[in-house]
């Protein structure tokens, strides 16, 4: 994770981040 450590992002951004993409990932795997 080298993106990590080149951009350090506030702890309240991160876990959004990862539920923004778990969700857009859901929801495109019906349309795949």
């Amino acid at each position: 994770m080298k993106v990590m450590k080149v951009l350090p992002l506030p702890r309240k951004v991160v876990p959004r981040a990862l539920v923004l993409a778990l969700s857009s990932i859901i929801l495109s795997l019906p349309l795949a």
